[in-house]
């Protein structure tokens, strides 16, 4: 079982994770209805994984936790040898606490080599049928810089876009907002920062009827949008959020505060309304 710690603000908190892997215990058979209290969750989760046959617990992003989650209260340290637990964090705080875990062992990951970084190319060409001279396989390993996350960004952009490498922006930050720079001009500025507000501003996720009942964006345009940030969304269930913390950054100082505001009072009006609805 897995969970991404940076793939929604909700993500980031103790009680969200615990629900993520609580649910995925649920699918397997492990725990039968899951607590809505997170004390009673967090024990629910600790005799599911005590009672395992065997599990790799896989839980990405460590660092990025948020609130009283960071001291780890969550996570067991006593469990059973049949259970691993594989977490992945930069040398913070966090790290130190998990470090002392019993049976802790730990790897310094290094950015990609040139030669991995071209092999991740070759097959990204590959698999989209897309051709990039040597100069430019070049080019753009020099701009990634051993980067994951620029890289996976570049590629998908070049093969949507069919833009040069040297078209594109030499770090995250500047490529993200080159993206919606280009969705801006397609979709107009205001009704892409609708579409981004919305999910910027969501705990948990959203669904899509709840982007459209709340932006009023035509079917055709939320689908065709949609699609055009289908490398940046994951969906949870039927929940769509961000797919990177960096990613969700990015949108929100495009953004800035006193738009996340009026976004974030659009969930309250939204939810408000809802509740009356329910109660008629």
């Amino acid at each position: 079982i897995y969970h991404f710690i940076g793939m929604g603000e909700n993500a980031r908190k103790s009680r969200g994770i615990l629900q993520c892997l609580g649910e995925q215990l649920q699918q397997l058979g492990w725990i039968e209805e899951i607590s809505k209290e997170k004390n009673d969750l967090q024990n629910q989760l600790n005799i599911a994984l005590q009672r395992a046959d065997q599990l790799i617990l896989l839980i990405d992003g460590l660092d990025e936790i948020e609130g009283e989650g960071k001291y780890l209260q969550w996570l067991a340290r006593d469990l059973p040898p049949n259970i691993r637990i594989i977490a992945s964090t930069r040398p913070t705080e966090i790290w130190e606490i998990f470090c002392r875990y019993p049976h802790a062992k730990s790897w310094q990951l290094p950015p990609l080599e040139e030669g991995e970084v071209l092999e991740i190319i070759d097959e990204h060409c590959q698999e989209n049928n897309i051709s990039l001279s040597m100069d430019n396989k070049n080019i753009l390993i020099k701009k990634a810089a051993g980067n994951p996350l620029y890289l996976k960004v570049a590629l998908d952009e070049m093969t949507i876009t069919g833009n040069a490498v040297g078209q594109l922006a030499t770090s995250v930050e500047h490529l993200f907002e080159q993206i919606f720079s280009r969705l801006s001009e397609k979709y107009s500025e205001k009704t892409l920062h609708d579409y981004l507000g919305v999910i910027a501003a969501a705990q948990d996720g959203v669904l899509q009827n709840e982007i459209k009942e709340m932006t009023k964006i035509e079917d055709e345009t939320l689908l065709s949008i949609h699609l055009a940030l289908r490398h940046f969304l994951i969906l949870r269930g039927e929940l769509c959020q961000f797919f990177h913390l960096e990613f969700e950054k990015s949108v929100k100082k495009r953004l800035g505060k006193k738009a996340m505001r009026i976004y974030h009072g659009m969930w309250s009006e939204y939810m408000g309304m809802k509740k009356i609805g329910e109660a008629l």
